[in-house]
């Protein structure tokens, strides 16, 4: 009777469960998609279904209009054109077969748009762009820094040779423009991208210095201020830009002011002492100025150290990663260049020895040309990558280890290695899946992936499946051919939205 009955019914159904998705879960895409296709095992009933959208911040932005075809098994979602970043649906069915209500979570992530850092692929574009940023800074940072030195200490420069510094600023910026668009290859990157919008706010400001300063016939504290703003505009495009940290961003502008005060400082006094003009009160001023270059070491000094300890993680990077290599040649710089000035800054209080002051001065100002360019390479360099985050479960004589790379909402590799206690891989594994679980809002439900086995007791799985900030729980769940159950390993972690 139990064959007979079984041989008449239908094949059993356990409620309404996503078998697969298009895009699929935990999908990397260069562009928003439009639609997003989901295959339940059961028809659904669209009247008390929901699918929800949130950003990795756990934010709910709207919810989403469905269409469920004639089955009622596939259901097309329709998508607003998202911003870059990682998202996630959180849906909700009933099932019009057994009445019963499933949940779960469905996550992708959309690309970022092209930034200069992501442009670089061929040795001869890299350079170039490398001396366009390079020019770029030490024009940028020489004409404000000229600005600021004539108001605080001395007008060392003509009004003429302002506008020969206000000059070479605009071209190398235009030149960055050019450079950019060419990169991206669309005009339309000037106002559809971050990067493209910086260039055309620091054109804006370029362009209200020169015409204020050409009303005034005069360069004055309004110009000084607008090519400080410009400057400052560089860590909008920074690597603490891309960590989302306020405090690396603000660190970031006061690096850049405080450059653009020494830099340009340097280039002026050096000026002045190679013209040697009658009546200049060389105590006062290059008292004056030692006290703002120190204070200006001070601030570079103190959040280089904050920046470099948000970017370098290991020891080992700095000589491993080419991010790290141009950060020791900056720091060797640095330290050429500060002996100098603390030479100069004993001098400044004796101004007996102008000749050794001015060979000195032009030793800081060529150091610092170069300190540029390393900051130059830095800036188009991708940062060395987060370390991965490695935890451990014990069970019986099975060691489960889950290797995540990187820990922070978006894409990144997810590796079980499981090994017995002498560290050998276990063959009777058959199948390992990994579950995903927003602790702090479990309503959500969990997501189910199976990894695939890279080698012998290794299992891998890659996608954007951590898409909101804050706990979740990731259960290892594996299956063995000579056990009746699957063993499970629970994973506790913290996600933040930029890694450590």
């Amino acid at each position: 009777m139990l064959l007979a009955v079984a041989a008449i019914s239908g094949p059993a159904r356990a409620h309404a469960y996503l078998l697969s998705a298009d895009p699929p879960p935990g999908a990397s895409l260069l562009e928003s998609p439009q639609t997003v296709q989901f295959s339940f095992s059961e028809e659904i009933d669209p009247r008390w279904s929901t699918f929800a959208l949130y950003d990795a911040q756990g934010q709910l932005l709207r919810e989403l209009n469905f269409i469920t075809k004639e089955d009622g098994l596939d259901v097309a979602i329709s998508l607003e054109p998202l911003p870059q970043g990682v998202y996630t649906i959180a849906w909700k069915v009933l099932s019009a077969i057994d009445g019963h209500i499933t949940k779960g979570v469905y996550s992708f992530g959309v690309g970022a748009s092209p930034s200069p850092g992501d442009l670089i692929e061929t040795n001869a574009e890299a350079l170039l762009r490398v001396l366009s940023r390079w020019v770029h800074y030490l024009a940028l940072m020489v004409w404000g820094g000229a600005l600021v030195f004539s108001q605080l200490a001395y007008e060392a420069f003509s009004v003429k040779a302002l506008w020969w510094l206000w000059g070479l600023a605009t071209l190398t910026t235009i030149s960055e423009l050019v450079l950019y668009i060419h990169s991206v290859g669309e005009l339309s990157a000037l106002v559809g991208t971050v990067a493209g919008i910086i260039f055309l706010v620091k054109l804006g400001g370029l362009t209200g210095a020169g015409v204020t300063a050409l009303i005034k016939r005069r360069w004055g504290w309004l110009e000084t201020l607008l090519s400080l703003g410009t400057v400052s505009l560089g860590a909008a495009s920074s690597h603490s830009a891309a960590l989302k940290d306020s405090l690396a961003i603000a660190l970031d502008v006061a690096h850049l002011l405080a450059g653009t005060i020494w830099a340009g400082g340097l280039l002026a006094v050096g000026v002045l002492l190679r013209r040697r003009p009658e009546g200049v009160p060389w105590g006062v001023v290059l008292l004056r100025f030692s006290r703002w270059a120190l204070l200006s070491v001070a601030i570079i000094v103190g959040s280089g150290i904050y920046l470099a300890s948000r970017h370098i993680f290991t020891v080992s990077a700095l000589w491993e990663t080419g991010w790290g290599r141009w950060l020791v040649l900056k720091l060797v710089l640095l330290m050429a260049i500060l002996l100098l000035a603390a030479r100069n800054l004993r001098q400044a209080r004796r101004p007996d020895d102008i000749d050794g002051v001015y060979r000195r001065v032009w030793g800081e100002f060529f150091g610092i040309i170069g300190v540029l360019g390393a900051a130059a390479a830095l800036t188009l360099s991708p940062p060395p990558p987060i370390p991965p985050t490695i935890l451990v479960h014990q069970a019986g004589e099975m060691r489960i280890a889950l290797e995540i790379a990187p820990l922070r909402v978006g894409p990144a590799r997810f590796v079980v290695r499981i090994r017995d206690d002498l560290g050998h891989p276990i063959p009777q594994v058959q199948r390992v899946i990994l579950e995903f679980l927003y602790v702090e809002n479990q309503e959500l439900g969990a997501l189910p992936v199976v990894a695939a086995e890279k080698s012998k007791g290794d299992f891998e799985v890659s996608g954007s499946y951590l898409s909101l900030v804050g706990r979740w729980q990731i259960t290892v769940r594996v299956r063995q051919s000579d056990r009746a159950e699957d063993l499970t390993a629970p994973f506790v972690i913290q996600v933040s939205s930029r890694g450590l």
